[in-house]
C-alpha cells in the first residue's frame, strides 16, 4: 500500500470514529447532566432527610428535671453545608468538576427553559452568588424575573435585595421596596423579615418600630429564625413593644432550637444573670457550650472566663482547654476575651506572669473602645516605661566604672544615656563623656564606611557584653 492510499484509509477511519462520537455525545451528556443532578438533588434530600430525623430525635429526648422542659436545650439542628455552597465547592475544584459543573449548568439552564419557577430561581441565586464558578448580574435579574413572572416569592425577595445593594445594575431603593412589601403581603418570612429591616433602618422609610414589629411577628410565627432573633432583642430593649424579658427568652428559645449561635448565646446570658423566670445556671452553661461548638466567640470567651474562674467546673473542661478557647476568641477580634487574656497575663493566673504579653492584649482589646482594657494599657505602658528606666539607669551605673577606667565604648554609652536622661545637668555630663572619648580617637562626625561601622559595633558588643550578662 502506497503512503497516499495509507494517508486517505486513516482519515476514513478518524472520520468514521469522529461521526460515532458525535452521534454519542449528545446521548452521553444528557446521561452525565442527569446524574450529576440526580446526585445533588439526592445529596441535597439527603442532608434534609438528616436534619429533619435530628430534630425528631431531639424532640424525643426528655428534658432532665433540674429546669423546665421550655428552658433546656434540646439538640439543636446542626447546619449542613448549604446546597449552594456544595455547587460552589464543585466547581472550583479541578478540570473534571469544572466539566460537571459545566454539564450541571447546561441542565439546569434546559429544565429553568422549560418554566419551573424553583428551577429559575436556583439557576438566578447561582448566576448571583457565583456559585457556578462566575457571576453574571445580567442572567441573575433575568431568571429571577422569569420566576416573577409566576409569582414565585422567594425571587421578590431576592430581586429586592439586588436593587437594594445596586448588584442588579442599578441601585433603586423604591424598587426593592415594592418586592420586599409584595412579597411581605403575601406570607413570605424573608419578605416580612426584610420589609421590617426597612422600617427600622430608616433608608427607605421613616423609622417605625411598632410596624417593624408587625411583620416581625408575622415572620416569627412562622419560625424564620432571624425574625425571632430580631423580636426577641427588641423585647429585651422595648422598641416597639413593652420591655418582656420572658418573651425575649421565649423566642430566643425558639431560634436557638434550630441551631443559631446568637440566640443560643443571648438566651444563656439571660439565664446566667438571672434575669427570666426559672433560670439557671446550668442552663446557660448548656447553651453556651452548644454556640462556643459553633465557633462563636462570645460564647467561647464566656465560657472560659466562668471555667476559669472557678465560677463553674465541668470535667470535660481543663484550663489547658478553657485558655485554647479563649484564645481563639481572641484571635477572632473579641474584646472581651482579648482583656480577659490580658489580666491572666498581668495576674499571673493559670499562665506565667508576663506583663508584655499583657500589654499586647489590652492595647489589642482599647482598640475596640474596651474601657476597661484603655486603663490598664495605659497604666500597664507606664509600668514598664518606669521598669525600663531604671534597667537602664543600673546598666548606667556599671557602665560608668569602665568609662572612668578609659573604655571608649562606655564613655560614649554614658553619653547617650545622659543626652536621653531629662535631668538638670544631663547635657553637661553627655558633652563630658563625648569629649572623653574623642580624646582617644573616637569621633562622631565622620563618612559612612561599613567596614569601620561593623568593627566598631563588633568591638562594642564584645565591650557592652559582659555587663549585660
Amino acid at each position: 500500500m502506497s503512503n497516499g492510499q495509507l494517508i486517505i484509509s486513516e482519515l476514513q477511519f478518524a472520520v468514521r470514529w469522529r461521526g460515532l462520537v458525535t452521534l454519542l455525545y449528545p446521548f452521553s451528556s444528557c446521561l452525565l447532566c442527569l446524574f450529576i443532578s440526580s446526585f445533588l438533588t439526592l445529596a441535597h434530600a439527603d442532608s434534609s432527610n438528616h436534619s429533619n430525623t435530628l430534630s425528631a430525635d431531639a424532640q424525643s429526648v426528655p428534658g432532665q428535671a433540674i429546669v423546665s422542659q421550655a428552658s433546656r436545650p434540646s439538640s439543636p439542628v446542626p447546619k449542613q453545608q448549604s446546597y449552594d455552597a456544595r455547587i460552589q465547592n464543585t466547581c472550583s475544584k479541578g478540570l473534571a468538576n469544572k466539566t460537571a459543573c459545566f454539564l450541571f449548568k447546561q441542565h439546569l439552564t434546559i429544565k429553568a427553559n422549560m418554566g419551573d419557577p424553583k428551577d429559575q430561581y436556583q439557576l438566578a441565586t447561582f448566576y448571583a452568588n457565583g456559585a457556578l464558578g462566575f457571576v453574571d448580574r445580567k442572567k441573575a435579574v433575568k431568571w429571577h424575573q422569569e420566576a416573577l413572572g409566576q409569582s414565585y416569592l422567594p425571587s421578590y425577595v431576592a430581586l429586592g435585595r439586588l436593587y437594594e445593594s445596586g448588584f442588579a445594575g442599578t441601585k433603586d431603593l423604591n424598587l426593592a421596596l415594592h418586592y420586599f412589601r409584595r412579597a411581605a403581603e403575601s406570607n413570605n418570612m424573608e419578605g416580612q423579615y426584610e420589609l421590617a429591616r426597612v422600617y427600622t433602618e430608616g433608608m427607605f422609610l421613616q423609622v417605625d418600630y411598632q410596624h417593624a414589629v408587625r411583620w416581625l411577628k408575622q415572620s416569627a410565627r412562622q419560625g424564620y429564625g432571624p425574625s425571632q432573633i430580631k423580636l426577641a432583642q427588641y423585647y429585651q430593649q422595648g422598641l416597639g413593644v413593652e420591655k418582656n424579658l420572658d418573651e425575649a427568652a421565649r423566642l430566643f428559645l425558639q431560634a436557638a432550637e434550630q441551631g443559631y449561635a446568637i440566640a443560643q448565646f443571648s438566651l444563656a446570658l439571660l439565664h446566667e444573670e438571672e434575669l427570666v423566670a426559672g433560670h439557671s445556671l446550668e442552663t446557660a452553661v448548656l447553651w453556651l457550650k452548644e454556640a462556643a461548638k459553633q465557633g462563636s466567640p462570645q460564647a467561647q470567651s464566656r465560657l472560659a472566663v466562668l471555667l476559669l474562674s472557678g465560677a463553674i467546673t465541668d470535667t470535660d473542661q481543663n484550663p489547658a482547654n478553657a485558655l485554647l478557647m479563649l484564645r481563639r476568641a481572641a484571635d477572632q477580634h473579641h474584646h472581651n476575651a482579648m482583656y480577659a487574656l490580658g489580666m491572666l497575663y498581668y495576674k499571673g493566673e493559670h499562665v506565667q506572669k508576663d506583663k508584655h504579653k499583657a500589654l499586647h492584649w489590652f492595647s489589642m482589646a482599647a482598640r475596640q473602645s474596651h474601657s476597661a482594657a484603655m486603663s490598664m494599657a495605659s497604666e500597664l505602658k507606664t509600668e514598664l516605661a518606669d521598669s525600663a528606666k531604671v534597667q537602664a539607669q543600673a546598666k548606667a551605673y556599671g557602665m560608668e566604672n569602665k568609662a572612668w577606667l578609659g573604655d571608649i565604648a562606655a564613655q560614649v554609652y554614658m553619653a547617650k544615656y545622659y543626652e536621653q536622661d531629662e535631668h538638670a545637668n544631663s547635657s553637661v555630663q553627655s558633652r563630658f563623656w563625648l569629649a572623653r572619648a574623642e580624646a582617644q580617637g573616637y569621633s562622631s562626625n565622620f563618612a559612612f564606611n561599613p567596614g569601620q561601622w561593623l568593627g566598631s559595633l563588633v568591638n562594642l558588643y564584645g565591650r557592652l557584653l559582659p555587663s549585660s550578662i
